[in-house]
């Protein structure tokens, strides 16, 4: 798939296909500049583990219109039409999101049509047996 594999762009390892088409999505990391973005490819003939450099690879960023994209967890209906995510920092502003897909390979999601106001909270840590 191309994408990651480059000294900036890196794979969470988190993958979904789009629906039951060729094509999947997978959140990164970046480095520069930071941010998780979700990049979507079509399946090609394995070429070696070379990312980006995929020979034939088509990638596609659907999250190229969001403001400092922080994706990290995500699915997309049978269809391969919505997307569902959570996004946002990991602190009080993020949020879930329902999202169009626009065509595959070429078009950014849709306008986010849903965000719930719902907020991340930290676990506390957890409690430490005691020893006699």
């Amino acid at each position: 798939m191309p994408w990651g594999r480059d000294g900036n762009e890196f794979c969470q390892g988190h993958q979904c296909w789009r629906g039951r088409a060729t094509w999947a999505i997978t959140s990164t990391s970046c480095r520069q500049p930071r941010a998780a973005r979700l990049i979507e490819g079509r399946a090609v003939p394995y070429a070696g583990h070379v990312g980006i450099k995929t020979p034939n690879g088509i990638r596609n960023d659907p999250s190229r219109e969001f403001h400092d994209p922080h994706f990290y967890h995500f699915a997309t209906d049978i269809a391969g039409k919505q997307l569902i995510s959570d996004a946002g920092p990991l602190d009080k502003n993020a949020s879930i999101y329902l999202a169009d897909l626009g065509e595959p390979g070429k078009t950014p999601a849709g306008e986010f049509v849903f965000k719930t106001r719902s907020h991340y909270v930290p676990r506390p840590p957890p409690i430490e047996p005691v020893r006699r």
